[in-house]
């Protein structure tokens, strides 16, 4: 039996290899600038609310927590962030921009936008406001369908 349409052939699918191609686009023009996609969004993240503590980020980041470890060891050898004790819990650590990762994220901020200005090209910004929609609606009924699995 041939199924002619499929929702993991036309959302499924098509949203993982997008998705992929973004990153991968991404990488490559953030590439000589020394810096990954995913220490990209901990820095814009961070430039957006700091200090955040480790959990906190990770949620915002979506990344768990052994992975955001290993993202805040190389930003901070690059010197970009800094760990600071909390003030609230003196077991924990806040992340923090330095003067160096703020300038960055100053300084990268309208590319990374041209580059998504790039990948956006000649799609009416309505297409994309319904796309964004329709992805946000997507994410809540999985986190509701995850709630009620726990």
């Amino acid at each position: 039996m041939t199924i002619s349409f499929s929702f993991d052939e036309s959302i499924g699918i098509l949203t993982n290899e997008t998705s992929r191609k973004i990153v991968h686009f991404l990488a490559v023009h953030l590439e000589s600038h020394n810096i990954t996609p995913a220490q990209w969004i901990v820095l814009l993240r961070l430039s957006q609310q700091e200090p955040l503590s480790q959990s906190e980020l990770s949620k915002k980041v979506n990344k768990d927590q052994p992975t955001l470890a290993r993202i805040l060891d190389i930003l901070e050898h690059k010197k970009l962030i800094e760990r600071q004790a909390s003030k609230e819990d003196r077991r924990s650590f806040v992340i923090l921009l330095t003067g160096k990762g703020a300038l960055l994220v100053q300084e990268l901020a309208p590319y990374v936008e041209s580059i998504y200005g790039k990948m956006l090209r000649g799609i009416p910004k309505e297409h994309l406001n319904i796309y964004s929609q329709t992805l946000n609606a997507i994410k809540e009924n999985i986190l509701a369908d995850d709630e009620k699995m726990q």
